[in-house]
């Protein structure tokens, strides 16, 4: 079983993700669901769990 986890994307709501977008991205978030989608195109994950204020999945 294959599964991938999140955590509120790495921002809160009073940080504007578009400081922190990259060339050739709309916005800040698309980094990260790139990479995760690239990943999932090459061995699919059966799950994707979401942490958010209540859980949080980095140290």
């Amino acid at each position: 079983m294959r599964w991938a986890t999140y955590s509120c994307n790495g921002f809160s709501a009073g940080v504007n993700p578009d400081d922190f977008r990259g060339p050739g991205f709309r916005s800040g978030y698309d980094p990260m669901w790139v990479d995760l989608l690239q990943q999932h195109s090459q061995k699919p994950f059966h799950v994707l769990v979401g942490g958010g204020d209540q859980l949080y999945c980095d140290s």
